[in-house]
């Protein structure tokens, strides 16, 4: 409970759990655990429901072997708690129907053509859910529909992104990654490439950029207003921000 800090519900899992994520409604979540091929799964449970909860009995389950093989990373819901949109290990991204249980959707626009890994490092819906954005290591992220994995626009960065999010509230996206963790030790932040990245939506031109952290950037995200964000780093710090009015006014010139 955010209000109160009291725990509420406790999964234990048994294995390494990767992302979870509640459903519009907040009464379904879906994690995403498992790290190899055979144990590579997707689990839904009921908060509602204390058999499930209690029991570790999720209501749905599938695994990576049901859908493409490939190691699932990350998992959202997709509209009306109908679809889970899921991100895999060699760039699939699928639409798995909860009511029918079954695959429908699979596209793959990630190859790791710049950097010879292909892994969708994150996944994040727009504030309606019909958009998603997701973010890969082969330096690239690609805007799609959430009905048909359409693909709408590709933000190709110079670094190995781990995380993208979609303005609520104009048509930006911001991304973040940057040099492998390993190496950080023998590398300065601007040659790190740690800054956040941010993007026009329609026309995919990187406008802006924020510098700040110090290692990888993990996580990226926008205030619900829309007038902010919030990114994480391997540094430690989470650096929150406020855009000025210069920003707040701006508007793109297209020649």
């Amino acid at each position: 409970d955010v209000n109160t800090g009291t725990l509420v519900r406790k999964v234990d899992t048994g294995d390494v759990c990767r992302s979870c994520a509640f459903s519009y409604c907040g009464n379904l979540v879906c994690i995403v655990t498992g790290t190899r091929e055979n144990s590579s799964k997707v689990s839904v449970f009921d908060i509602r429901d204390p058999a499930e909860m209690d029991f570790q009995k999720p209501a749905i389950t599938y695994k990576c072997s049901e859908v493409n093989g490939s190691i699932i990373t990350r998992s959202v819901w997709g509209p009306c708690n109908d679809y889970i949109i899921s991100g895999h290990r060699e760039g699939q991204v699928t639409l798995y129907d909860t009511r029918g249980q079954t695959t429908v959707q699979e596209q793959k626009w990630h190859v790791g053509k710049s950097t010879g890994d292909c892994s969708i490092t994150d996944l994040q819906t727009n504030k309606d859910q019909t958009m998603c954005i997701a973010a890969s290591r082969d330096s690239s992220a690609t805007l799609f529909g959430c009905y048909e994995l359409n693909e709408i626009q590709r933000f190709v960065s110079n670094r190995p992104l781990n995380s993208a999010s979609i303005s609520p509230s104009r048509d930006h996206v911001v991304v973040g990654g940057g040099q492998d963790v390993m190496e950080v030790t023998t590398t300065e932040g601007r040659h790190g490439k740690f800054e956040t990245q941010f993007y026009h939506m329609v026309y995919g031109d990187e406008f802006a950029r924020v510098k700040g952290h110090f290692g990888p950037i993990t996580s990226v995200a926008f205030s619900p207003d829309g007038d902010g964000f919030a990114s994480g780093s391997y540094d430690g710090y989470v650096r929150l921000h406020r855009f000025d009015e210069d920003y707040l006014n701006f508007n793109m010139d297209i020649e």
